[in-house]
């Protein structure tokens, strides 16, 4: 198996010291390494004529692609869990923003309704040509400064209505003719009696009043009279709880589909409507008291949507991102 020289040398090896032994092993390492250096130039020849590519030149092509490789499953696992991310991301965002802003509208919808009932009730108790009616009503609209006029609707009366109080404090401030509610209740008027017979309503005033202006039509009955309330307040403060963020829009809209608020006042003083919106659509299909969804557009752009009903007129808060 070993030549006689080999097999001398391992005899020889196993006599010595193990240090001794190492020694003799780098020296026979360095042999062989000067060896190979003076090989002689025409067999070096013959076998780079055999070779077509070194050793070196497979190797730096090997670790390239393996690198390249490597860098590119990493990159579209990234990629993927990244958008994973950021879609778990947004859903939360939408449907937290979506929440607190229907929860809000909610609450001030519900506190303008309630005071409203309370400034009535007050009133049909001590008459409506007393002073303290007046002092009431001043008293009201003192601490409800967004309410810019609380009416009774009754069809059955000439002109429509049973009592109208307006804030004066109101016009003035924001240049207003008190004019403009006649305007309004003219063009309104099949929602005035639907309000009698018992459905509620929010308008959007804003392209009369050329203000961020709703009308909350709430059924009211007085005396076994079916009538209606009409407030008229300045949307401006509850417009602060919706708004245009870095990655989604909430506004709010009604059954018709008629923006009430949004973050671009022009869609509301224009009287924007979103009836043929696909999330408004999916909303009315639906049925149900809030959702999450991946909505597509007319052009085929694919964007997360929430909405969230509030418990009365049928109004609904939108999130889209």
């Amino acid at each position: 198996m070993y030549s006689a020289r080999c097999r001398t040398a391992l005899r020889v090896l196993y006599t010595l010291p193990n240090n001794a032994v190492c020694f003799l092993l780098i020296i026979a390492l360095f042999i062989n390494l000067l060896y190979d250096e003076g090989m002689k130039e025409a067999e070096k020849d013959d076998i780079r004529k055999n070779v077509k590519f070194s050793i070196g030149a497979k190797l730096v092509l090997i670790i390239s692609v393996l690198t390249i490789l490597s860098l590119g499953v990493i990159t579209l696992l990234v990629t993927w869990f990244g958008g994973q991310d950021v879609r778990i991301s947004a859903e939360e965002n939408n449907s937290t923003v979506n929440a607190q802003a229907a929860s809000l509208a909610e609450k001030d919808l519900s506190s303008l309704r309630a005071n409203a009932f309370l400034l009535l009730d007050i009133l049909n108790r001590t008459g409506s040509t007393s002073s303290f009616a007046k002092e009431t009503a001043d008293f009201y609209f003192e601490r409800n400064p967004s309410v810019a006029a609380v009416l009774v609707t009754d069809s059955r009366r000439q002109g429509g209505l049973e009592r109208k109080l307006l804030s004066t404090p109101f016009f003035l401030s924001n240049e207003l003719d008190p004019s403009l509610i006649d305007a309004f209740l003219a063009q309104s008027r099949d929602t005035m009696l639907q309000t009698e017979r018992g459905i509620t309503h929010v308008i959007n005033a804003s392209p009369v009043f050329d203000i961020p202006m709703l009308v909350l039509c709430w059924p009211y009955t007085e005396k076994g009279l079916r009538q209606g309330l009409a407030v008229f307040f300045s949307a401006e403060k509850l417009s602060d709880s919706f708004g245009a963020g870095t990655l989604q829009t909430t506004y709010l809209v009604n059954g018709e589909g008629d923006i009430l608020i949004h973050p671009d006042f022009n869609l509301v003083k224009n009287g924007a409507n979103v009836g043929n919106f696909p999330l408004f659509t999916q909303m009315r299909e639906n049925g149900d008291t809030n959702r999450q969804l991946l909505v597509t557009d007319e052009d085929g752009k694919k964007y997360f949507g929430s909405y969230r009903r509030l418990s009365f007129g049928e109004l609904a808060v939108l999130t889209t991102a």
